[in-house]
């Protein structure tokens, strides 16, 4: 029990995951936190999480490759999503951060099925990006409408 709380208490602070993690991979950590809103991250919600940093990113496969790797090391260490939220808040637009939103609609919809704890990551997520409420729901909408 001591070993687990002292793991715990040892994890990085958010300053120091803002000096070790870049936005693209803060993002992507993200977007393995709703993909495993449900326990389980299937082939469907990977293909989709490496599509879309292909495209928001603009990268080459091997670079996303390498920050999706990098990224699940990170998540499976992870406590929650703030330290990863804080950063892209520091370093994203607001335009930026509601592209994360959206991309996060589809990796929830890439199974044409959005369930309730899916939703719930992106909303908590989207709160702490300071995302408007607007903006969330017309991001859930046009994800359903396959208008992104």
């Amino acid at each position: 029990m001591f070993s687990v709380l002292k793991k715990w208490l040892q994890r990085s602070e958010p300053e120091e995951v803002q000096k070790t993690t870049d936005p693209i991979t803060a993002s992507l950590v993200l977007m393995l936190e709703v993909a495993w809103s449900d326990h389980d991250i299937d082939s469907d919600e990977e293909k989709a999480i490496l599509q879309a940093i292909n495209k928001t990113f603009d990268l080459d496969t091997e670079e996303a490759k390498a920050h999706f790797i990098q990224a699940k090391t990170l998540h499976q260490q992870s406590v929650g999503s703030y330290e990863y939220t804080s950063l892209i808040n520091d370093q994203m637009t607001y335009d930026e951060k509601k592209n994360i939103i959206h991309t996060l609609w589809q990796i929830a919809n890439s199974d044409q099925y959005i369930d309730q704890w899916e939703e719930h990551a992106i909303r908590k997520i989207a709160d702490l990006l300071y995302i408007d409420h607007r903006d969330f729901i017309d991001a859930k909408i046009e994800t359903k409408r396959g208008k992104l």
